[in-house]
């Protein structure tokens, strides 16, 4: 897993929203948030592998519970909740995904976050010294 925090371009864009097809409502969202100024700035990514996470775009007042993130591991798109600002409790918005994949996504959320931080500018301040560390723990609401 290797990460790095980059810039979103508007060619970055169109791929993240090309590679939602299989989630006809997540697409149409950041669809949207591209039209109207509110996609992510910038996105953890691991080039070698395709994957990445981003800050999903806050188009109207949702679940106060979340700061949702999306993040994109092996050919699915899963939108993560984080109770707070800096991913302390985290829970998988509605999307299905195999079990069999638990653990690898989680391990890959939580290296794309410790290279994201809270915000999508890193996880240190301008003096480079660590701000908020992102630990997120999963949990499982009832209902959910």
């Amino acid at each position: 897993m290797t990460y790095v925090l980059e810039q979103i371009t508007p060619e970055d864009q169109e791929r993240i929203i090309a590679e939602a097809v299989d989630d006809p409502p997540t697409q149409k969202h950041l669809i949207y948030a591209r039209s109207c100024g509110s996609f992510a700035r910038t996105w953890a990514i691991d080039k070698e592998r395709g994957y990445y996470l981003f800050l999903a775009p806050r188009l109207m007042r949702e679940d106060s519970w979340e700061n949702p993130f999306y993040i994109r591991v092996k050919s699915g798109m899963y939108r993560i909740g984080s109770q707070g600002q800096i991913g302390y409790r985290m829970r998988f918005s509605e999307r299905r995904f195999p079990v069999s994949l638990l653990h690898d996504i989680l391990d890959e959320i939580k290296a794309a976050l410790a290279v994201y931080g809270a915000w999508g500018e890193g996880p240190v301040n301008s003096r480079n010294e660590p701000e908020d560390e992102v630990n997120p723990n999963f949990i499982t609401i009832a209902g959910a």
